[in-house]
């Protein structure tokens, strides 16, 4: 008897679960997600699990041409960043995660210092930076188990697939403080010393404005201490065993130098 959309909907989300728990996946943990709505129900089944998990929000697909070509979206993906998928600064990623078309992206890390609950009537620019403890420059190391699926069930097992290395640049609540920090300056991204992406910083904050209003569009509410990842700065770039990632950033107070948070990937196996 073939199961149904609401009973492989939540197995789906309780193999990811389980696989998030022990921090190993393998091919075994393929999902069977059939449509862009049952990849946002899992998503749903996912967020009523233990909370304790969960440290925060991802955005991803934040290029709005990219997730229309993509698999149809009017607007970047919204999911539950795990505590499973933090990684210390200067840590390593096993390269199963760096499966054929895995790709990295910088990106930019707010802490929130306050709630923004979804009934928030007035969610202003100013009010989403009053309510920013920290802002940071992250790696998003994006994969997947399923080596040939499509990216639907990648999209499906997003916290799953996904390491995230962080570390804060300075604390702000002052949206003129904000623009001090970001103004004139330049994110990076750098595998093995060598410079594969830039961009400018000044939109940082309103890509955390609209990754909040993402969030509370699904009824969902933002906790004091969430660490929110707002999607690719740069373009992505590939990967490969072994490879040193780099994020960099101009130090606030020192112009002569950098802010970083890296990675390595893992050696791949000898044989």
């Amino acid at each position: 008897m073939e199961e149904t959309t609401q009973q492989r909907v939540k197995n789906a989300a309780i193999k990811i679960w389980q696989a998030r728990s022990d921090g190993t996946f393998t091919e075994a943990d393929r999902v069977d997600i059939r449509s862009l709505e049952e990849v946002n129900m899992v998503n749903r089944e996912l967020l009523m699990m233990p909370s304790r998990d969960r440290v925060g929000w991802k955005i991803g697909l934040n290029n709005p041409e990219l997730a229309f070509k993509s698999v149809g979206l009017s607007e970047p993906f919204t999911a539950p960043l795990m505590k499973g998928c933090l990684l210390e600064d200067g840590g390593v990623v096993k390269n199963t995660y760096v499966t054929p078309g895995g790709v990295v992206e910088a990106e930019w890390a707010f802490v929130m210092g306050a709630p923004l609950p979804s009934s928030t009537t007035n969610l202003s620019l100013s009010t989403v930076v009053e309510a920013t403890r920290f802002i940071g420059v992250a790696i998003e190391i994006a994969g997947s188990c399923v080596r040939d699926g499509n990216l639907l069930q990648k999209l499906a097992d997003h916290g799953l697939n996904t390491s995230v290395i962080y570390k804060q640049i300075c604390k702000t609540s002052k949206v003129r403080d904000l623009k001090s920090v970001l103004a004139n300056k330049a994110v990076r991204l750098s595998i093995n010393g060598r410079q594969v992406a830039k961009a400018g910083s000044l939109n940082a904050v309103h890509e955390l404005h609209r990754a909040i209003r993402l969030i509370h569009k699904k009824g969902l509410d933002v906790r004091a201490g969430d660490l929110i990842i707002t999607g690719a700065v740069v373009k992505h770039a590939g990967l490969n065993p072994g490879d040193v990632i780099t994020t960099s950033f101009q130090h606030p107070k020192e112009a002569d130098q950098e802010f970083e948070v890296s990675c390595q990937i893992q050696e791949a196996a000898k044989l």
